[in-house]
């Protein structure tokens, strides 16, 4: 840490934390993922380990190279910053692949890689510090609902087609 404790805007920080033992609860995006896979434990969440590298300068936090874990449930890499009291930062969010089943359309539209036992999506969360905003609620609402119109319009194809093949199969037989 350098600058003058007379003047906040002058101080600098540079470092990395680690926290063993944690837990989160309460968080509003954790909430989402909770109820949306229907998965009590994703309220509270035992962090097994979280750590980072951090940059204060003034009015600004950078913080990078950000993993928290809770094994065997959730997984959390990448970066934010804080400046005048807003977030920007993007994630790599990876949550256990059947934690996902009662998600239509989750695994093939959102979480679309797997590895390191979790299946992953981008997270984007943005805003004021009181009020931030995230991406993965609108695309798994949005993945489910194609997923539903796929299941509907296929389901719509095959008995059209399938009574187009009755019909025909009708017209054979009555063929002299």
């Amino acid at each position: 840490m350098t600058g003058s404790l007379d003047t906040a805007e002058s101080l600098q920080a540079v470092g990395t934390f680690n926290l063993t033992g944690a837990q989160l609860e309460a968080l509003p995006i954790l909430e989402k993922i909770a109820a949306f896979t229907r998965t009590r434990e994703f309220r509270r969440v035992a962090l097994q380990r979280a750590e980072a590298n951090f940059v204060y300068a003034g009015p600004k936090l950078t913080v990078t190279h950000l993993i928290a874990e809770s094994d065997g449930l959730i997984r959390m890499k990448g970066g934010f910053t804080v400046e005048r009291g807003m977030l920007q930062g993007t994630f790599q969010l990876g949550v256990t692949p059947g934690s996902l089943h009662w998600l239509p359309g989750s695994r093939t539209r959102v979480f679309t890689q797997e590895h390191d036992g979790y299946a992953w999506t981008v997270l984007q969360i943005s805003g004021p510090l009181d009020h931030l905003n995230e991406d993965l609620s609108a695309r798994l609402i949005s993945a489910a609902g194609e997923e539903v119109m796929d299941g509907v319009k296929g389901t719509l194809e095959n008995g059209v087609q399938g009574t187009i093949e009755k019909a025909k199969g009708l017209f054979d037989l009555l063929k002299p």
